[in-house]
């Protein structure tokens, strides 16, 4: 399989988290098949009102509060370098010197990043208070008093408050690094600085894989049955997900170790409760979300997907412009064999 397909597959991992929670809607047409769209589903009929929902206690939106940091929230850069990149490779089209190592590259990419940033940010504020709202309603209504007070009970107690701190300092080394592989797939080559310098051990390697398997976030996309593929090749999602796991344990190495030294004596216990009854009903709630909005429209997700369009071509012309002006001094400081490789 081309590398091109992994990096299509890998921008699906790398960006669902972000967008709403899935950047990709999992549609249930009324013939009973499975469909995927980038947009909305097809309107459904809508469900009767219940006037019986559970309202939201003051331990659910406490627990929200957990769940919401377990989530990431969003890593606002790492969505824009991905959505930068491809921009970038729309604006060079067919120029085989259009990489990272050209000298108008940077420039004109910091200026996508800049335009996307202001147009996006505001949206991506919208999700995070909509998720908010929608998380309070799921978890009062799919999670037990009894495991709600058992969950509390264990993120408040210092092993808990380790494991969150661990969520939140594994999660951005997954994100960076994925991101910088989506990114060095499109741009030529991986940023200077992100190449290892070392040569890690299969043993080291193995041990750093076996970090990243604690990643609540993964445990909650193969909870969903979500991956890269969407189920639609086992195939694929292995290579990917190998490809992935190798990729970020040796480019993030340093960090990797350092995690582990910091986090060695909860790593067992952080696996026991990934695996306990009350972890196991959580997982649960996240399953009942996806059911519930399948086949329902996505409005948070529809409108980033607007503004996305939006701002591309809003800035279509400026952008183009940037690069077209950089072109002569580029092509001039890149050596005659690169220009027609």
């Amino acid at each position: 399989m081309r590398i091109e397909r992994y990096a299509s597959l890998l921008l699906l991992m790398i960006v669902a988290p972000v967008v709403s929670g899935a950047a990709i809607n999992k549609c249930t047409l009324p013939d009973g098949s499975t469909e995927y769209s980038d947009g909305p589903c097809p309107a459904a009929p809508a469900a009767p009102a219940s006037s019986t929902a559970p309202l939201p206690t003051r331990d659910s939106v406490e627990l929200r509060k957990i769940v919401l940091v377990l989530n990431g929230g969003s890593d606002m850069d790492a969505t824009l370098d991905v959505f930068t990149v491809m921009q970038m490779r729309v604006i060079g089209g067919n120029d085989s010197t259009w990489k990272r190592d050209n000298p108008n590259w940077a420039p004109v990419f910091n200026l996508v990043k800049a335009d996307l940033r202001r147009d996006l940010a505001p949206v991506v504020a919208a999700q995070v208070t909509s998720m908010a709202a929608q998380w309070d309603q799921a978890l009062a209504a799919h999670l037990s008093a009894d495991d709600t007070v058992s969950l509390l009970k264990f993120f408040h107690s210092p092993l808990g408050q380790q494991f969150v701190e661990f969520q939140k300092a594994l999660l951005p080394i997954q994100v960076q690094g994925s991101s910088a592989m989506m990114v060095g797939l499109a741009s030529g080559g991986m940023a200077p600085g992100s190449v290892p310098v070392e040569t890690p051990s299969p043993e080291l390697i193995a041990a750093r894989k076996r970090l990243l398997s604690l990643s609540w976030v993964s445990l909650m996309m193969s909870a969903l049955g979500q991956s890269p593929s969407h189920g639609k090749s086992p195939s694929d999602d292995k290579a990917i997900n190998t490809l992935i796991l190798d990729v970020i344990a040796k480019t993030r190495g340093p960090s990797l170790d350092a995690l582990e030294r910091k986090f060695h004596d909860g790593l067992a216990s952080f696996s026991t409760f990934e695996q306990s009854s009350q972890a196991k009903a959580l997982l649960a709630v996240y399953r009942a979300m996806a059911a519930e909005s399948s086949g329902q429209p996505d409005g948070t997700n529809d409108a980033f997907l607007k503004t996305l369009k939006r701002s591309t071509v809003e800035h279509a012309a400026s952008w183009n412009a940037a690069y077209q002006a950089g072109r002569p001094h580029a092509q001039s400081a890149v050596p005659a064999t690169a220009a027609t490789r």
